[in-house]
């Protein structure tokens, strides 16, 4: 739970026991002049002045100005409420492929293979004839459609079609799936299963020439299981691992013959009946670089004191590889992984060296290198394994001692379906952080919607659980969108100290102006509350964020002793001016004319206000306001200096300009409205000119 909610419930209680002490202390200095039903409606005015109206309307006012600075840097805003959380994030969790990379992989070839060995990698373009079993996989197995001349469908899919240089022929209208040709060839999908993201794995059946053929591709891992063992090489997982290793993003794609088999037979085929006892094709191979801003977007969320998390349904070794490249990890640090196959724990160490590549290392290798500071990387398998006890020190023998054990060790997850995904996210979120997950497709929908703030760098379904979607796609939207999360934080709470001062230094006023038996006139308070109050707090809201993440994080509690400090100092400080200038400073002028509070009835309040103390007060009050407003602008850690703000600046010069023709000019008909008495002429010819407490 954010702590502004858990504190809010206790700053509430503060206050209504401080307007208790109010209420009493009015009716202590009332009934000395008035009797108890007029102290005792005085006390209530004093109590409803104390928690602002306003206070609501300005969190909102600031959340929608956030937002609309946001959609002015291009990040469509869902959930306003979620900005001000933003600026407590701690721990930023990505998605890799399409997040970190770009969107779009570049074809970079296949690897045939055979029963016993891995062949070279064949760049695109090659001949048809030379490699009919692939070229037809890679021209079938796919989810896409064709709308006119152009593919509809996923951007790895396109760029591995379009390299095969098959044609594909849509039948939606007819009811069938599509037509794919290729003089001579030509291949008639009969039965489609989509990509499952827990299975890590699509299928097809495509009839050609009377016989119906199954091309399944997904995760090289996936695919070795579901191949029959006699027809993958023994090197074909370390060739797989080595091009992950080099940054490639690898499918394993296979085939296999059904035979003859008629329209029933075809009805009835399931997805289990497909996806097994597969003769294992190859390996696809798409190059998988990063976006140009993302170094340089992580960096800056590491200076801000971010912890950067990768959640990739991908190889281990290409995250590694993507990891090192953005400066999520250094160039020359290696990397354990953590396997369980079988129950059993497996680590791998991914070293930054080329020549030495992947290599299996035992328990007491990978315990002390962790030890040692060693990053640390994980797969999903692991992850379920360990289940919520991944959060326990103990674990896996104390293998992470540390507080939040082996999940705050971890940099890298890795082959993560959507499920374990959130589970991570909410793990880091049931620790305390405050959380927030970037991704770009459907696999990360569940995760974009549990952290505290999901950014989504696509405009399909992801963008429509996420609170903020970012419509450049860049991962330094997730800088912006913290940048701005923590001056709206900062903002708010500036907000929100200026107005629960304002209520405070109202009700102490108020007690000192009982005590004298006087009030301000009408005029005085529409000023205070309607133009000065107002005005002020939506200027406030305006302030702009800096650019840069700085490494700390604004308090985000009611109760911290910043937030104390705000408002007790200018409290104090207030009414220390307040009770020297109204007893000792006016009292010492010549000019002076005293308020004998016992010539009047102080039931009448429209008869208190035109007198030396009432204006006096009135103008420490505005004066008060407009130090307050500045005084909470100020500061550059999360926001831009104050005089960007032009807004606020030009709102406080006419004030100020307003309050020094009211306090220095003549009289006018502006102080004769405010009853503002800078005269002893202005006491003449009042309704109350000839009470005896005006004599000399």
């Amino acid at each position: 739970m954010f702590k502004y909610d858990e504190s809010l419930k206790v700053f509430m209680l503060i206050l209504a026991l401080y307007a208790l002490v109010c209420w009493v202390l009015s009716l202590y200095v009332m009934t000395k002049l008035d009797p108890p039903i007029t102290a005792w409606l005085y006390g209530l005015f004093t109590i409803c002045q104390i928690v602002n109206p306003l206070i609501p309307a300005m969190l909102v006012v600031g959340q929608t100005a956030a937002a609309k600075r946001l959609g002015e840097k291009g990040i469509c805003v869902l959930n306003p409420k979620r900005i001000n959380v933003c600026g407590k994030v701690k721990v930023a969790c990505f998605d890799k492929t399409g997040t970190l990379t770009k969107e779009g992989l570049d074809f970079a070839g296949y690897v045939p293979v055979d029963a016993k060995a891995v062949g070279r990698v064949v760049g695109p373009g090659s001949d048809v004839e030379a490699a009919l079993p692939m070229t037809q996989a890679m021209a079938s197995c796919h989810s896409l459609t064709c709308m006119g001349e152009r593919l509809i469908g996923n951007q790895v899919e396109i760029n591995m079609f379009l390299a095969t240089k098959w044609k594909l022929v849509e039948r939606a209208a007819e009811g069938k799936l599509p037509l794919l040709e290729q003089h001579p060839h030509s291949l008639e999908m009969v039965k489609r299963f989509e990509f499952d993201h827990h299975r890590m794995t699509m299928s097809v059946a495509a009839e050609t020439e009377g016989r119906v053929l199954v091309f399944c591709k997904g995760s090289y891992e996936k695919i070795q299981s579901l191949c029959l063992h006699d027809t993958v090489p023994h090197p074909y997982v370390s060739a797989c691992e080595g091009l992950a290793g080099q940054g490639f993003y690898v499918l394993g794609i296979a085939t296999k013959d059904l035979g003859q088999l008629d329209a029933q037979q075809i009805a009835c085929l399931t997805r289990e009946d497909l996806e097994c006892e597969l003769t294992l094709l190859g390996a696809l191979l798409f190059r998988n670089e990063p976006k140009p801003e993302t170094h340089e977007a992580l960096r800056a969320l590491q200076e801000g004191g971010c912890r950067i998390v990768m959640i990739t349904g991908d190889n281990a070794l290409t995250g590694a590889y993507i990891a090192r490249a953005t400066g999520m990890i250094g160039k020359r640090e290696n990397v354990y992984l953590l396997d369980v196959e079988q129950g059993q724990r497996r680590w791998t160490c991914i070293s930054a060296n080329d020549t030495e590549g992947v290599s299996q290392v035992s328990d007491e290798v990978a315990r002390g290198g962790l030890s040692d500071g060693v990053r640390l990387a994980m797969t999903g398998a692991a992850f379920r394994h360990l289940g919520p006890s991944i959060t326990d020190p103990d674990a896996m023998d104390g293998l992470a001692p540390d507080p939040g054990g082996l999940l705050l060790r971890c940099v890298i997850y890795a082959r993560m379906s959507p499920d374990d995904k959130i589970h991570c996210v909410r793990h880091h979120m049931q620790l305390g952080f405050i959380t927030s997950m970037c991704g770009d497709g459907g696999n990360d929908c569940g995760a974009l919607k549990t952290a505290h703030a999901g950014m989504a760098l696509s405009d399909t379904e992801a963008s429509l659980v996420s609170p903020f979607t970012s419509r450049s796609k860049k991962v330094t939207s997730v800088v912006d969108l913290l940048c701005e999360g923590r001056c709206a934080l900062t903002t708010s709470f500036g907000c929100f100290n200026k107005l629960v001062m304002y209520g405070l230094v109202l009700s102490s006023n108020k007690l000192i102006q009982y005590s004298m038996g006087l009030l301000m006139g009408e005029w005085p308070w529409i000023f205070m509350d309607s133009f000065v109050t107002l005005s002020l707090s939506i200027s406030i809201t305006l302030c702009k964020p800096r650019a840069k993440l700085v490494n700390s994080r604004p308090t985000s509690s009611l109760l911290s002793p910043q937030v104390a400090a705000t408002i007790l100092g200018q409290e104090i400080t207030h009414l220390i001016f307040t009770c020297v200038t109204v007893w000792a400073i006016l009292p010492a002028q010549s000019f002076h004319v005293p308020w004998d509070a016992s010539k009047v009835d102080t039931s009448k309040w429209w008869e208190l206000s035109r007198n030396y103390e009432s204006s006096t007060m009135f103008v420490l009050l505005i004066n008060q306001q407009m130090v307050a407003a500045l005084a909470v602008c100020l500061g550059g850690r999360y926001r831009r200096a104050i005089f960007f703000n032009w807004v606020l600046m030009l709102n406080w010069g006419v004030l100020f300009v307003f309050m020094c023709v009211l306090m220095l000019g003549p009289p006018s008909p502006i102080t004769e409205a405010f009853e503002f008495v800078s005269d002893p002429s202005l006491l003449e010819g009042s309704y109350i000119e000839n009470r005896p407490m005006y004599s000399a």
